[in-house]
């Protein structure tokens, strides 16, 4: 299986609650390089999960759009801040049939997930920017134990 974990692009720096937080227009922008990213890359989701904050469902949906991927975003609360790994990987367990699955979410879970996915001690080492990207692959759905294939910044995203 392949796992795609997406921080968020630019949100507004306000809104009335956290969650509620919206994209700006460079925010937009960037869930586009996202997603025209992946299209030169031949990447294409089998499911697309997102965080039910406002600023991870709109990057999801951008570059779920920008990819024409047809069937809905998933939102899960375990792409929040505050869940564990071990909460996100019972998820992912339930799609074991699926190659490839987007992760769009927040720092600094995402560099806990994927700390924990390959096995590291230092997720600070997992520098994640708005719109950055890593990739993981394993046959087997456990911890500790993934590959690190890739990681991508928005400026490397923006030559493709």
């Amino acid at each position: 299986m392949n796992l795609y974990l997406i921080r968020h692009a630019t949100a507004e720096p306000k809104a009335e609650t956290d969650a509620q937080r919206n994209l700006v227009p460079e925010g937009k922008e960037e869930a586009k390089i996202v997603g025209k990213g992946f299209k030169k890359l031949g990447i294409k989701p089998d499911v697309i999960f997102s965080s039910p904050l406002n600023r991870a469902l709109q990057t999801a949906k951008v570059i779920a759009q920008t990819l024409k991927f047809e069937n809905e975003v998933v939102i899960i609360p375990e792409l929040e801040n505050g869940h564990s790994s071990s909460e996100l990987l019972e998820v992912i367990k339930k799609y074991d049939s699926q190659s490839s699955l987007f992760l769009i979410g927040h720092m600094p879970s995402l560099a806990e997930f994927l700390s924990d996915f390959i096995g590291a001690s230092r997720p600070q080492a997992f520098p994640f920017d708005k719109g950055g990207v890593a990739a993981i692959r394993s046959e087997q759905l456990r911890l500790g134990i993934w590959e690190l294939r890739f990681m991508l910044r928005q400026s490397q995203l923006r030559r493709y």
